[in-house]
């Protein structure tokens, strides 16, 4: 007798069809209340697959200096989901950085409240910039200079 498929790729009758724009969004409200590996794992494997979206990772915005491998996956789901959100309310298809970054924010909060021996410079810098109501700017310049890096 054949094993019964995981969870993640049957659907219960009445929800949407796995892979689609609908079912992603279910996951990332999920992975909003929950952050957690396994609750982020359907939303990159989303983007990795899905024409509906296209999400570019910068070391610029994902790279945390000295962070452990189970926070920094996390957050880089964080980063997938707030992106794939964005492009899917919006309906185009185009890098959204800025609701990715602004994901990771709501995620690290929820980080910080379980570890409070966790501080990641390059967040809390974002968190600045939000809360002056400059992220969009701080996003940008971050892309730009990793682009002047690379030159």
């Amino acid at each position: 007798m054949p094993a019964p498929a995981p969870a993640d790729t049957t659907p219960a009758a009445g929800s949407p069809e796995v892979g689609s724009p609908e079912w992603v969004r279910a996951k990332i409200r999920t992975f909003r209340e929950d952050p957690s590996v396994l609750t982020g794992a359907p939303i990159v494997a989303f983007a990795e697959k899905s024409p509906d979206v296209a999400i570019v990772i910068r070391s610029s915005l994902s790279e945390f200096e000295g962070l452990d491998e189970e926070r920094t996956l996390i957050l880089l789901a964080a980063f997938t989901a707030g992106n794939v959100e964005a492009q899917l309310d919006a309906g185009t298809v185009k890098d959204m950085p800025v609701a990715g970054v602004r994901m990771m924010l709501t995620v690290y909060a929820k980080l910080e409240g379980a570890a409070e021996d966790l501080t990641i410079s390059k967040l809390d810098a974002f968190q600045s910039a939000e809360q002056e109501g400059r992220l969009d700017a701080a996003v940008y310049e971050a892309i730009a200079d990793e682009a002047a890096d690379t030159r």
